[in-house]
């Protein structure tokens, strides 16, 4: 019932700000609990296993690789999305069981869209104790249409179905929850890259490392795994290149900007907060929309 009551309240405040803002687009960061370390494969490895088994507070929505949710509203419309894999424990077993190594970040998973039942307690839980930021975008009506035709039909497409994979959700290829998130900044043309390349993390993953489909599935050992103290030596070493938006680098991002609000970057914008949730509220309704496909060609 408390869970209940809160629902219908956080409907009233959103149904109040689509009528003060006619289309907007947020995006709410949740981070891991605990930094995923990106210095090396031995470290990346640690910290996800650490983060499996710290205890959060949050019993439904652990999220201990982070997590990207995407809000969609307008007098008429209303959506609170997020890619999420149909199994944690397929993702863990690649890695522990399957022997997948590192070919577990590049392999497609069984996904599934949450929408907003699923996500409305997890803003709900995490606006108080701060363990969530956001991103708002104020829109222009052509912007709000292209976003949600492609909402629509991303799932009409059986994309919703892909998790992880190549994160190139346009192409169909699969997407975590961040690069599903990124795609629509993309496809609505908000933010560039002086921006968006805060949020990145860029490595070369050994191919000895890749077992799964990735890697002919060969088996990789969680020994060899877990010791691996350097990502590839390009020079020398076959690799593949991954290219992953961190929520939690997204999250710091956000939380900084709003304690050192600055003009260093070529869009403008405001601070707001919702109880100990820091976000930031860019005004695009005056972007140009970009013209080209919504669907790229595999």
């Amino acid at each position: 019932m408390r869970h209940l009551i809160k629902y219908f309240l956080l409907a009233a405040v959103l149904s109040s700000a689509g009528r003060s803002q006619a289309q907007e687009m947020t995006l709410y960061a949740i981070p891991s609990p605990r930094p995923l370390n990106w210095r090396s494969p031995h470290t990346l490895f640690m910290s996800y296993i650490e983060n499996m088994v710290v205890h959060t507070g949050y019993r439904h929505h652990r999220h201990p690789l982070g997590h990207i949710l995407v809000e969609l509203h307008d007098t008429a419309h209303y959506a609170l999305l997020g890619m999420v894999a149909e199994s944690r424990a397929e993702m863990f077993n690649s890695v522990t069981k399957e022997r997948y190594g590192m070919g577990a970040l590049f392999t497609i998973f069984k996904g599934k869209l949450e929408t907003e039942a699923d996500n409305y307690h997890q803003l709900i839980d995490r606006y108080p104790r701060g363990d969530i930021a956001y991103l708002k975008f104020l829109l222009g009506p052509q912007a709000f249409s292209r976003l949600w035709q492609y909402m629509l039909e991303y799932s009409e497409r059986g994309y919703d179905k892909k998790y992880n994979g190549h994160n190139k959700p346009r192409e169909g290829k699969g997407a975590g929850c961040s690069a599903f998130a990124m795609s629509f900044i993309e496809l609505a043309g908000l933010l560039d890259t002086t921006i968006t390349n805060h949020w990145r993390v860029n490595v070369n993953v050994q191919d000895k490392l890749l077992g799964g489909p990735q890697g002919g599935y060969r088996t990789i050992s969680t020994w060899r795994l877990a010791f691996t103290q350097r990502w590839a030596d390009t020079t020398s070493q076959a690799f593949h290149p991954l290219s992953y938006y961190e929520p939690r680098w997204i999250f710091n991002w956000i939380v900084d900007r709003w304690d050192k609000p600055g003009n260093e970057y070529p869009i403008k914008y405001g601070v707001q907060r919702r109880e100990a949730a820091k976000g930031l509220v860019f005004d695009c309704r005056n972007t140009p929309v970009p013209t080209d496909d919504i669907w790229h060609a595999p």
